[in-house]
């Protein structure tokens, strides 16, 4: 034991002297937070017109990435936003609008964040919120007179003629007669909703009884959707309500109130179906077969550009990195299951997923492991964890390299390869097809500068004494032939 401890620490010393090439500092990495909400969104919901007002947008929780456009309409207003952020960054961002005109100012934003680099670790971002415009309030004149003509008011001001007494009469009955919107709503019966509910999907924003519009977005496999809704009111009725069929694309479902002295209120929802897809790939020997999608709801990616491809004789969307060489497929799998695969433009075939993935600072993307590389001598093939992440790799069958994996990914420069995690010090660098020096025995090697020289030594000693041995050798075997 103590023999091979010695030769460990001469190959440390040697690698740490001349170098490696594959050595790397330790980066320390937050753990990711498993986190399954929305970006939170605030702001007022009424401004006068020409007024300014600001909304921000939070992606929750310490995501890996996050991407989202979000834009502005309606009541004169424009404005938008396109969002990128990595684990680190500040996930808050602000729009600032304008309202130019009675009406309502929609703010709505798609896209999506990462909180892990499982299959289900991406989140769907979906932004909607509603702004009234009102005018603004008209100051009030207590010198105007609303009744009566001039000679009313000369009238008023003489008070000396019976018109006067008519007209301030006749002022006071017009004073008693004008529009007082307090008075006209208290015995108005209220039309909002109590309760909004689907079947199917999730309503973006929250409900809130005195919003009025909702998206949802749906998966192509939706076709049908309850509604159900209550009034606040049980002697309001409620009409639009009830079971819908769905197509794909926009489907706009309104939901109106009514109350018996004439009130409404209208509520739309519009259900987002997304498209099935029309081409089909499959990866490797599996028979399973995975459909192309459109980009709209996937997750944007940094480096990549969007791309018009031929696949099987028809045009679908991709990304493409020219640096590294890789153009990608938005596809589902027969189980639903949303990921990118790697599309080889030549074959016309699949050859890996693509899951993006950072550990320690740095992005690599989780890809398919070959079949032949599964069963290495020393490894055991099996579910490894990195960071938070769980992905295949491989444990060591020596226990004594209990904290270290290998997993096998893609860097940024589009090379698929073998990299060794170490757990402890979460570091991660490429394979060299060499076991690795435990920590503790690392640690114990370099807590004194001096131990260097003292290796130097060593190994200088070991190899005269090998040469010393081959000299020898050849001179012993130079005699006996010359006898």
């Amino acid at each position: 034991m103590k023999l091979n401890k010695i030769l460990i620490a001469l190959i440390v010393s040697m690698s740490s002297l001349f170098g490696t090439g594959t050595n790397e500092k330790p980066i320390s990495s937050n753990k990711i937070n498993t986190i399954n909400r929305n970006v939170s969104v605030s702001g007022t919901s009424s401004i006068t017109v020409g007024q300014s007002t600001t909304v921000s947008f939070t992606v929750p929780g310490n995501p890996l990435s996050w991407a989202y456009d979000v834009s502005a309409s309606g009541a004169g207003a424009s404005g938008s936003l396109s969002i990128t952020g990595f684990q680190g960054d500040n996930r808050t961002a602000a729009l600032t609008v304008t309202g130019n005109s009675v009406g309502t100012i929609i703010i709505s934003g798609t896209g999506q964040y990462l909180v892990d680099e499982s299959a289900n670790g991406v989140r769907n971002i979906s932004i909607y919120k509603t702004i009234n415009v009102v005018a603004a309030p008209t100051p009030s004149n207590p010198g105007s007179n609303t009744g009566g003509s001039n000679n009313n008011t000369n009238n008023n001001i003489n008070n000396n003629t019976n018109n006067n007494t008519n007209n301030q009469t006749n002022n006071g009955q017009d004073n008693q007669n004008s529009d007082d919107p307090e008075e006209e709503n208290k015995d108005k019966k209220d039309v909002t909703l109590k309760s909004l509910t689907i079947s199917e999907g999730t309503l973006e924003p929250g409900f809130d009884p005195n919003v009025d519009t909702y998206i949802v977005k749906l998966t192509s496999d939706k076709s049908n959707v309850e509604i159900k809704a209550e009034p606040k009111d049980s002697s309001v009725t409620v009409e639009g309500a009830g079971k819908h069929t769905l197509k794909e694309g926009e489907n706009n479902i309104t939901l109106t109130t009514k109350a018996d002295d004439g009130g409404s209120k209208t509520y739309t929802i519009r259900f987002q179906v997304e498209k099935k897809p029309s081409v089909y790939l499959t990866l490797g020997d599996s028979k399973d077969k995975y459909g192309v999608l459109t980009l709209e709801s996937a997750k944007k990616l940094d480096g990549f550009e969007e791309v018009k491809l031929k696949v099987k004789g028809q045009e679908v969307q991709g990304l493409r990195n020219n640096k590294m060489k890789v153009t990608l497929l938005y596809m589902m799998n027969e189980k639903n299951v949303r990921n990118y695969y790697i599309y080889d433009e030549t074959a016309g075939k699949l050859t890996s997923i693509y899951i993006p993935f950072a550990v320690a600072g740095k992005n690599y993307a989780i890809v398919t492991v070959p079949e032949d590389m599964k069963d290495m001598k020393g490894f055991t093939f099996n579910k490894v964890k990195v960071e938070d992440t769980e992905l295949d790799g491989w444990v060591f069958n020596d226990s004594k390299f209990k904290n270290y994996v290998l997993v096998y990914l893609m860097d940024e420069n589009g090379e698929m390869k073998l990299f060794q995690y170490e757990k402890s010090s979460n570091t991660i660098q490429p394979y060299s097809n060499a076991a690795p020096v435990t920590m503790s025995e690392y640690e114990d090697l370099t807590k004194s500068d001096a131990l260097k020289p003292v290796l130097m030594g060593v190994s200088g000693v070991l190899a005269l004494a090998v040469i010393g041995s081959v000299i020898a050798l050849f001179t012993m075997k130079k005699r006996i032939n010359t006898k």
